[in-house]
């Protein structure tokens, strides 16, 4: 474990390397503790592979994340807004929930400087839809928008 940033590009380099080729035959597989995709050696590490050879699929299964089961762990309710972060005060992401008019949540954040949005419709059940390019004007209440600073 290190913050040198130089140290972790280099190895998550090295690592990728190292990990293409049983990715391009699709046997590679990853077992780890923690949030995959939330602050992440995974992600980082995946990202390496993709800038080796961009025809690499990465699927992320998720398992019961961190941040939902702390509150659970600690049986604290969580009703409101909260922020996760890992220091930054001022969020490169935001992840808002029960979006049902995504056009407008947009037109808010993009006055906050986020440029780049997901909304992710009923997920994991019948009808789900990922939108990327073209934000609906209205949703199902089973909806959320991740909007990133890019």
């Amino acid at each position: 474990m290190t913050r040198d940033e130089a140290e972790i590009s280099r190895c998550m380099e090295e690592n990728a390397e190292k990990i293409l080729p049983a990715a391009k035959n699709g046997s590679a597989v990853f077992g780890l503790i923690g949030d995959p995709n939330y602050y992440s050696t995974f992600s980082r590490l995946a990202e390496a592979v993709r800038r080796l050879d961009s025809s690499v699929v990465v699927e992320t299964i998720p398992g019961i994340s961190s941040i939902t089961a702390v509150a659970s762990h600690a049986k604290i309710p969580v009703n409101g807004a909260f922020l996760v972060t890992d220091g930054p005060a001022e969020p490169a992401t935001k992840i808002v929930m029960k979006v049902t008019r995504p056009q407008e949540k947009k037109a808010e954040l993009e006055a906050e400087g986020y440029t780049d949005f997901t909304v992710v419709e009923r997920m994991y059940m019948e009808g789900e839809a990922v939108y990327r390019e073209e934000i609906p004007e209205k949703t199902h209440y089973f909806c959320i928008m991740i909007a990133r600073k890019v």
